[in-house]
């Protein structure tokens, strides 16, 4: 952004110029003591990334507002789960999938469930190269890098889609868990399907409102080579270029 002389020259604006960029995300995840309060863990992850890095958390404009709205109560600390197992007796603050004691980092990153989940997703991740963040705070703030250039960009759109997906029906399981103890629990294969299937519905979406988006066409038409993304990422997308 510039101001103009009054002779018409453009000159940087000082109040601009005067900012140091900001820093890079960090490469670790806050502590997550299991003694903490609620409080703390969220002025935690807040001091490590909101204040300064939430304009690198990445969503796409077409994302459907109760996905987005999840991975923002992730950044800050606000799901709710967490919120009341400060309060419960340490045998009830086991996550619900393992034995375990829950805290973020371990519902969204380290539990078995969800590395089970991400496990069925390497039929997406695996054809792109694609190697998973191992940290929450690099889920959040990072695009994995795919291993041709040609791809990191479509998949910048896929990736937090996906994430989000994956991220919002686990947790959708596990409230299941608390709420709904009658019903059966799903399998990581099952969830999986369900988040590649909300992911092709924002793809979808994504190409009605801009049908021109070459690159995303050639990321997709890479995954329709394998069988899984095929069936269940790709199925109902048109991968012919839209006509002149």
């Amino acid at each position: 952004m510039v101001d103009t002389h009054p002779q018409g020259a453009p000159v940087a604006n000082p109040n601009l110029a005067s900012r140091s960029p900001p820093p890079p995300c960090p490469d670790k995840d806050p502590p997550d003591a299991p003694d903490a309060t609620p409080g703390r863990r969220r002025r935690l992850l807040r001091h490590a990334c909101c204040g300064r890095f939430c304009p690198e958390l990445r969503l796409p404009d077409a994302i459907l507002p109760k996905y987005a709205d999840f991975v923002y109560q992730v950044l800050l600390h606000a799901v709710k789960f967490c919120a009341h197992t400060h309060w419960l007796d340490r045998a009830d603050q086991a996550c619900l999938f393992c034995p375990e004691l829950e805290t973020y980092r371990h519902f969204l990153v380290d539990c078995d469930f969800i590395h089970d989940v991400w496990a069925t997703l390497e039929s997406v991740t695996a054809p792109l190269g694609v190697a998973l963040p191992t940290t929450l705070v690099g889920i959040l703030f990072s695009t994995p890098k795919t291993a041709h250039n040609s791809h990191q960009a479509a998949f910048g759109y896929l990736w937090p889609v996906l994430r989000a997906c994956v991220w919002f029906n686990v947790w959708r399981v596990q409230n299941d868990r608390v709420f709904r103890s009658d019903l059966p629990l799903p399998s990581p294969w099952t969830i999986a399907i369900k988040a590649a299937r909300v992911t092709q519905l924002h793809l979808h979406h994504s190409f009605v409102q801009d049908p021109e988006q070459p690159g995303l066409l050639q990321l997709l038409r890479l995954l329709a080579q394998h069988e899984w993304p095929r069936q269940h990422l790709v199925r109902r997308i048109s991968l012919t270029p839209p006509p002149a």
